[in-house]
């Protein structure tokens, strides 16, 4: 598989799993970049040099919930007409 769509499918991945915690009632982020690249890290996963880690999923509870957000503007929206209903 493409190295391009190994990521595709880890960030649609990893998309996922936030949104089940979220969903859950958790807080989650990624943790990813420079935090993850380190020599210590390599080691503590034995990667190999063709290998890296992607990034770490932090799960937990919370300190602030977030609320249901407002409702849009209705002048900022649009209704399109189903192709059926073109005149």
């Amino acid at each position: 598989m493409p190295e391009i769509e190994q990521r595709a499918s880890a960030g649609a991945a990893l998309g996922y799993v936030v949104l089940a915690a979220d969903l859950l009632g958790y807080g989650a982020m990624a943790v990813s970049g420079r935090k993850v690249a380190t020599r210590a890290m390599r080691r503590a996963f034995s990667l190999a040099d063709n290998e890296e880690l992607l990034c770490f999923v932090g799960v937990g509870t919370p300190v602030k919930v977030k609320g249901t957000p407002p409702e849009p503007d209705p002048e900022i929206l649009q209704t399109w007409p189903r192709a059926a209903e073109k005149p």
